[in-house]
């Protein structure tokens, strides 16, 4: 019985957890995403920056963070 209301509490503050990172990941446009206000992943140029400072990606790591974003679960 013990276990099961640990479990319990593991997934409510799971749930809480995904709550939050759900609102903070905000579609800004149909392909730029903003994540947190001092980060911003622009699928075309395949960019992410962080403050000042620009991350290329290749192809298929743009691609791959743009369905993650884009997935359900994360709306």
């Amino acid at each position: 019985m013990r276990k099961s209301k640990e479990i319990a509490d593991l997934k409510k503050r799971e749930d809480k957890l995904m709550e939050q990172h759900i609102k903070n990941v905000e579609s800004t446009d149909l392909h730029n995403y903003g994540l947190y206000e001092n980060v911003i992943f622009y699928f075309e140029q395949r960019k992410l920056i962080i403050d000042d400072e620009e991350i290329s990606m290749n192809p298929q790591t743009a691609i791959l963070l743009q369905n993650f974003l884009d997935a359900p679960i994360y709306r």
